[in-house]
């Protein structure tokens, strides 16, 4: 039996979920769209060298579908709930992936949810630390649910990358009530992408048991790096390795890597989990709703500070 995918924009986002897509073993009939047609010239380049079991279909109209076992809509949030509610009137869903950030505000939410409730379609949220073996053994391992989690860089996407710090806060702790400080610098910074920005400043999260996130933008940091305490064991991050910090020899042990914290892996990942009926540990778009809620409330603040109406982070 096959099984039928539907990618909705192939941004750089969306080629990391075609590439997971086609590294699934069991058979598929994969429909690719995006309103922009020269990118089918571009898949068509990326494929030509690779060998394809899969069938692969360039879609026009994607209303012309019927039924789809699993849609990725990879597209960005300003058009999501849009293109969300013409694919489910004309075609039957059973599961759906949404990119983050979801939506950008809550009416948008409030929609989606009731719409595929009505629907009765399996939602995910992409946020994929939940899904990488080494925060799952972290999870797993945890004691008296005390943890912390520092990032710090420049220029790393503070309010674009906020959410998936948020989601990963929360997957740890479990406690639902939080209190949080912010300390934003007037200056914001253009990015890669074209009419979009980002922030600089620092944001603390923390719980009723006092685990705390802490993020932080500046200048003054000049590699990224995470670094996750727990269990009075420190963890640092960075360039996909872990190291565990010996404070007795005062030196950094390698303890691990994360080659599966990529899109691509992770997208494999998932829908072998689908296929194989497995607990998948992405949060449904509820839960997801009530981190995005602590997301919107910290760019209302940087809003109201800037005394400007909107920032297109996203």
């Amino acid at each position: 039996m096959e099984y039928k995918i539907l990618l909705v924009g192939l941004g750089n986002i969306g080629i990391r979920h075609l590439e997971g897509i086609l590294a699934v073993k069991k058979k598929l009939v994969i429909y690719i769209f995006d309103r922009n047609e020269i990118k089918y010239l571009d898949i068509a380049n990326y494929l030509k060298n690779k060998k394809i079991k899969h069938k692969i279909i360039y879609v026009k109209n994607i209303l012309e579908l019927k039924t789809i076992d699993l849609l990725i809509l990879a597209t960005d949030s300003l058009n999501r709930l849009n293109i969300l509610e013409k694919i489910i009137k004309c075609t039957k869903i059973k599961s759906l992936l949404l990119e983050k950030v979801v939506f950008l505000d809550s009416r948008s939410f409030n929609k989606a949810i009731k719409l595929i409730k009505l629907h009765k379609i399996n939602t995910w949220v992409n946020c994929i630390r939940r899904e990488v073996s080494f925060y799952n053994k972290l999870k797993e391992n945890l004691k008296k649910n005390k943890f912390k989690i520092h990032y710090t860089g420049y220029k790393w996407g503070l309010a674009s990358n906020l959410i998936h710090f948020i989601d990963l806060f929360f997957y740890f702790s479990i406690s639902k009530n939080i209190s949080y400080f912010t300390k934003f610098n007037n200056k914001k910074y253009i990015t890669k992408r074209l009419n979009y920005h980002d922030i600089y400043g620092l944001i603390k999260i923390k719980d009723s048991y006092k685990n705390e996130l802490i993020l932080e933008d500046n200048i003054k940091y000049k590699k990224n790096l995470l670094k996750i305490e727990i269990n009075n064991k420190k963890y640092i991050i960075k360039n996909n390795l872990v190291y565990l910090e010996n404070l007795k020899l005062n030196r950094l042990n390698k303890n691990n890597n994360l080659d599966d914290e990529k899109v691509s892996i992770i997208t494999t990942r998932f829908i072998n989990k689908i296929l194989e009926k497995k607990k998948i540990n992405l949060a449904n778009l509820e839960e997801s709703y009530s981190y995005h809620k602590i997301l919107f409330t910290i760019i209302k603040r940087y809003l109201k500070k800037q005394k400007i109406k909107k920032i297109n982070y996203t």
